[in-house]
């Protein structure tokens, strides 16, 4: 918040210097990164309900779509009398509450197979959106919307018991003995009540904890939060197990995991897609001995050929997910490969016993 300016424009020359701080490279590691960004400026106290903090946030936020919409690296005011382009007029949010009344979202599972024991260890939960005009949308699609809606929690409520419903089939059935892993972001894992909701959801679909996996981001283990710490060891002591998603072996982060309640680490796929790097194929082979050595599980995610696949083998990372071995499924084209992996393992048992 910027206080005591003679003229917009001085906002501007702040937004300015923080696009130029921005772009500047950094590195991770050995590894030179960049940042796109992109800035909204909106004004306090202009009218149309602007002396209002949620109305304003959200001005900010219109105006910095708008930049994103242009391609980034600059800035935009927020601009009442215009076009509400980015917003849609409100039908975007409008869809969204929509979708949540009509039930149009959906879970989708992609397995985490180990190679040795020919079995899907984990099944990932996706978010999907059943749009009645665009079709079958991907959660990168709408989730940035819904978070600035205030409806993500109640989307991933929705996706969560439905996942829940489908997993107690399945288990009941004895098509999958393995842990149904939901993404959580740190948002809500920091929430009071997170264990709570989240062990009332289990209980109303009668799903053990010993059948369930969260994933969440590094970003959760530089937080240094006592609560989320708190948190993540109350969920282990219930037999819910915690995988790290997204890993990008910062040095804190990589220290983090020792004082951290965790119970596997997935190798993220930008990694899995760089391994001709040798520096990275060598940051990979490190958190490899890491997890070996700590007696942490080790995930690769992205695996889509087979250089990729021989990679990890070699590694003895044995827990790959990614198109290699197969896309996300809807509900029943993964009961069907779970029907199939049963019937796979089965082949190899009586080829094992002959």
């Amino acid at each position: 918040v910027m206080t005591c300016l003679d003229e917009p424009s001085q906002a501007a020359i702040l937004a300015q210097d923080i696009l130029n701080k921005l772009k500047e490279p950094f590195f991770v590691g050995d590894t030179e990164m960049k940042i796109r960004s992109s800035i909204g400026i909106a004004p306090i106290g202009a009218g149309d309900g602007a002396d209002d903090p949620e109305v304003i946030i959200h001005h900010a936020d219109m105006a910095m779509y708008m930049s994103k919409t242009q391609g980034g690296m600059r800035y935009s005011f927020f601009e009442p009398t215009a076009p509400d382009s980015v917003d849609d007029s409100g039908i975007v949010e409008k869809e969204l509450r929509g979708a949540l009344g009509k039930r149009e979202f959906t879970a989708f599972f992609q397995p985490l197979y180990d190679i040795v024991l020919h079995k899907p260890l984990y099944l990932e939960v996706l978010a999907r959106w059943c749009h009645p005009i665009k079709g079958l949308l991907l959660q990168g699609e709408f989730m940035d919307s819904a978070e600035r809606y205030g409806l993500s929690r109640e989307i991933d409520t929705q996706v969560l018991h439905l996942a829940l419903s489908l997993a107690h089939e399945w288990l009941s059935e004895k098509l999958f003995e393995g842990r149904i892993s939901f993404n959580v972001s740190p948002f809500y894992l920091e929430q009071p009540d997170f264990v709570q909701r989240f062990e009332s959801a289990l209980q109303a679909h009668d799903i053990a904890a010993s059948y369930v996996a969260i994933d969440i981001s590094e970003y959760v283990l530089l937080r240094e939060s006592g609560w989320t710490l708190k948190t993540l060891t109350a969920l282990r002591e219930k037999g819910i197990e915690v995988i790290i998603d997204r890993l990008v072996f910062e040095r804190s982060t990589i220290g983090s995991l020792f004082d951290h309640a965790v119970d596997a680490i997935k190798i993220d796929r930008s990694f899995t897609g760089m391994l001709d790097d040798p520096k990275v194929a060598s940051m990979i082979t490190t958190i490899a001995d890491i997890a070996h050595s700590t007696g942490m599980r080790l995930i690769a995610e992205g695996v889509e050929n087979e250089t990729q696949w021989d990679f990890f083998q070699k590694l003895q990372c044995t827990i790959i997910q990614g198109f290699k071995h197969a896309r996300p499924m809807n509900a029943e084209d993964t009961r069907a490969y779970l029907v199939n992996s049963l019937r796979e393992a089965a082949k190899l048992d009586l080829v094992t016993s002959a």
